[in-house]
């Protein structure tokens, strides 16, 4: 058994020391993805766990004892799977907000939507790998389990499935008659990360499924509220138009009334100006006549 662990060990951190910074590169590299991906926000557990595994990778890598190098190699291998399961997680939850906002445009628009989506996961839950290597490895076959449930084998090209349940079988070897083994714990926690990765991109493939038609129904939606709305404004200035012809109109009226009667004034006072001589000439032959002259 000694002889077995030792090998696996050797497989897990020996492969090359060219490889070794390839390695933490590598984590780097991921964890950047990750950032971009949002999982700072969408997988912020994930993405934290990975951050500090890459941290005390980079800080330790070349430590002067070789246990603590070799310890260094392994938590690079496992920030790097680890930021992929959280870029994963970061993708789906992503999505969903965006479907959730497609919806609520759709509904603001005057429609209905009756897509579902499965539960989701808290960016911030925790997660607990386990207290010991048997609660490791049963956490590990967990997320697998719950990969394969939500089709991953199908619907994920890159599933890795195998490959964690290969990780699962080492370490139920290396730990078999002990309580607590390094190497089975990080075998564990390779297996568990796979299994989540997987998880996370087969409930993507099922969101991206729904996009598109919801991006249909929104387009044409908001198209159909979009040629509503010009209606209603050109309706609105069809109306200020006719009132402000008939305004103009009413204007130009009154202005009309304003002038007739004006020249009705003008002609009554020429009228009254060109009369006057008259009614004077009368009213003084009528007082000549009433003095007897």
């Amino acid at each position: 058994m000694y002889a077995f662990k030792t090998a696996v060990l050797g497989l897990l951190v020996a492969a090359s020391l060219a490889a070794q910074t390839t390695d933490l590169d590598r984590a780097q590299q991921a964890l950047a993805a990750a950032d971009m991906a949002g999982a700072g926000v969408f997988a912020k557990t994930l993405y934290d766990d990975a951050a500090y595994r890459a941290r005390f990778a980079q800080e330790n890598w070349n430590s002067k004892k070789e246990s603590v190098r070799n310890e260094a190699h392994m938590r690079a291998i496992e920030a790097t799977i680890a930021a992929q399961a959280a870029a994963a997680k970061a993708r789906w939850l992503s999505t969903n907000a965006a479907i959730h906002g497609l919806q609520g445009d759709i509904g603001r628009f005057g429609g209905t939507s009756n897509v579902t989506l499965l539960a989701e996961e808290s960016p911030t839950i925790p997660i607990n790998h386990g207290a010991t290597t048997k609660e490791r490895i049963a956490a590990a076959q967990y997320a697998v389990d719950q990969a394969k449930v939500a089709g991953a084998l199908d619907n994920v090209p890159d599933n890795e499935i195998r490959i964690a349940e290969s990780y699962i079988d080492s370490a139920k070897r290396v730990s078999k008659g002990s309580t607590n083994s390094d190497i089975a714990d990080h075998l564990s926690y390779r297996a568990e990360m796979i299994g989540r990765r997987a998880l996370y991109l087969a409930r993507l493939a099922q969101s991206n499924k729904v996009m598109p038609g919801l991006q249909l129904d929104r387009t044409r939606l908001a198209q159909a509220a979009s040629e509503r709305q010009a209606a209603n404004d050109r309706m609105q200035r069809e109306i200020a138009e006719r009132r402000a012809v008939e305004l103009q109109q009413q204007l130009s009226n009154e202005e009309s009334s304003r002038v007739a009667q004006s020249a009705e004034l003008d002609r009554l006072r020429q009228q009254i100006d060109e009369n006057r001589p008259a009614a004077e000439a009368r009213v003084e032959a009528a007082c000549l006549e009433q003095s007897g002259v």
